[in-house]
């Protein structure tokens, strides 16, 4: 599959809502499935609508137009949607950023009453050509920076937790892109993190 191919597949989204297909997303995943004792990885494009609703097309190709093909088939119901899906790893490519993306759908959010009513609030800066995105959902109201119980999609969590290693590279990073977000010292994040049952202590072979 192409790099690019969510920038193609999300590109369909206003054409689409044009013609009263109410689609909020389309997103290039991996279903990951298990088969005689082994795991084995198929390419999907997860399908999201605005009500929350997903819906599946298989997309093993290696032309964006075929995906695109394959994408407006199962919407038509010209081709069966993708079935059996287990388990799906996103941001496996990446995404096109905008300023504003609903991935609440207009639900209260459970972690904080502070989020912007379009949902969750997205920080983009550009470096060397590359997009990075920042996610928040709120500011820690005591102290005014960035905290980790505010995130909204927890499910971008490391495996395990987050490592002190890898909290110094998110740290840094952050630091230079909204410097006036980020706690003075990293401590900040490490306590919260251990308070929250989701920071992974290193371990020493």
């Amino acid at each position: 599959m192409n790099s690019d191919i969510n920038y193609t597949l999300m590109a369909l989204v206003p054409i689409l809502k044009m013609n009263h297909e109410n689609v909020e997303k389309i997103e290039a995943v991996q279903d990951w499935y298990k088969s005689g004792g082994r795991e084995y990885m198929k390419e999907v494009a997860e399908i999201t609508y605005e009500n929350g609703h997903r819906i599946y097309a298989d997309i093993g190709a290696d032309s964006n137009l075929t995906a695109v093909y394959d994408v407006i088939a199962v919407i038509q119901g010209i081709k069966p949607r993708s079935s059996a899906i287990k388990r799906i790893e996103r941001s496996v490519y990446e995404m096109p950023v905008s300023e504003w993306e609903n991935f609440c759908n207009g639900k209260p959010c459970p972690y904080t009453n502070e989020c912007n009513e379009n949902g969750m609030i997205l920080f983009c800066r550009e470096s060397k050509g590359k997009r990075e995105r920042y996610y928040i959902r709120g500011r820690k109201p005591e102290t005014d920076f960035y905290s980790f119980k505010y995130v909204c999609r927890r499910d971008d969590i490391p495996v395990g937790g987050y490592t002190k290693e890898y909290l110094e590279k998110l740290y840094k990073s952050s630091k230079e892109a909204f410097p006036d977000m980020i706690p003075p010292s990293i401590d900040v994040w490490i306590d919260e993190l251990k308070e929250m049952g989701m920071y992974k202590e290193d371990v020493k072979e």
